[in-house]
């Protein structure tokens, strides 16, 4: 068999060698299975507890405010976001890679091809943080339509600050607007 290559096969080595060594395809960066939840924000894959990037969801002993008529009544909203993400764990496997310019144990995660961070935000229970606009219309859907945390009253206490809404004079601490009361603890 003759030891010599012909340009074109060169030049293909040379790119499966560039993506297969480039930092979006390293294997570490990337883990799959199934997940376990921890809370509305973080999952266990594989033994390791990871946190969604881009959003924040409340701590799972958290309670807001949820309008009902002309009243406000408590609910356990930290448990009722990890019921969300559970069930959009359910029988699925997540395929999730590490945040570029996140924390450490931040990711992007996808189930059935849909990003779960996107999905949580959409259905309202989540918030878009600042630094990570891809999830401001998402936001804007559920606290137009008042779904989920925007169906009522929260206020974050983590460090993320909500990413700014379209048309939003809302100060950052009352994010729909209504007066303050319970808390919205933030997860670290």
């Amino acid at each position: 068999m003759p030891r010599f290559r012909t340009i074109g096969q060169v030049l293909a080595g040379i790119v499966v060698f560039a993506c297969l060594s480039s930092p979006q395809a390293r294997a570490e960066d990337m883990m799959s299975g199934h997940a376990t939840v921890v809370d509305g924000q973080h999952l266990k894959i594989d033994g390791k507890t990871v946190s969604l990037y881009g959003v924040d969801a409340p701590a799972l002993d958290a309670t807001c405010l949820e309008w009902r008529g002309t009243s406000q009544i408590s609910y356990p909203c930290g448990e009722h976001a990890k019921a969300f993400l559970a069930s959009i764990a359910a029988a699925r496997d997540f395929v999730c890679v590490k945040a570029a310019g996140g924390e450490p144990d931040q990711v992007t995660c996808y189930a059935d091809g849909r990003d779960v961070a996107e999905t949580m935000v959409e259905a309202g229970w989540a918030v878009a943080c600042g630094y990570a606009s891809r999830y401001v219309r998402q936001a804007t859907g559920a606290r137009t339509a008042r779904v989920g945390l925007w169906a009522g009253n929260f206020k974050l206490a983590g460090q993320c600050q909500v990413a700014a809404l379209p048309n939003d004079d809302t100060p950052a601490d009352q994010p729909n607007n209504l007066p303050p009361a319970s808390t919205f603890k933030g997860n670290p």
